[in-house]
Parts: C-alpha cells; sequence; structure tokens
C-alpha cells in the first residue's frame, strides 16, 4: 500500500453517525502510513468536513473493505 494507490469499495463502509460510502466508490490513497486515508472521486453526503475522504485505522481494514482498480 502505497500513497496514490487506486481502489473501489467492494462493500458498505459506514461511518455513523456521520455517513455511510456506498459499495462502488471509487478512490485514491492520500496517506497510507499505518493509518489509511482516501479521497473518494465521488461526493458522499455527510464526508464533507473530512474533504470527502475516508479512513481506516489498519492496513487490514483497508483490504477488508477495497479491491484495486485496473
Amino acid at each position: 500500500m502505497r500513497d496514490g494507490y487506486r481502489f473501489r469499495l467492494i462493500r458498505v463502509v459506514d461511518r455513523l453517525p456521520d455517513f455511510i460510502a456506498p459499495a462502488g466508490l471509487t478512490g485514491t490513497v492520500t496517506i497510507a502510513a499505518g493509518e489509511i486515508w482516501a479521497r473518494m472521486d465521488q461526493p458522499i453526503r455527510g464526508a464533507e468536513p473530512w474533504n470527502n475522504e475516508l479512513h481506516w485505522e489498519s492496513r487490514a481494514q483497508f483490504l477488508f473493505d477495497t479491491e484495486p482498480c485496473e
């Protein structure tokens, strides 16, 4: 995993109470140093305060929710 890695969500990512990111969205990893942050290509209602980025606490969690974009 590295910055710039492109991926697709393969399942719903629940970040309640703030938002839910539906499966199928694509994005790009912006930070891959322990925690993973990624900016999504499609706008997610409710994710505006986080600049439309998702966060995972570990690489394992990220890999569970995503697949590589080709």
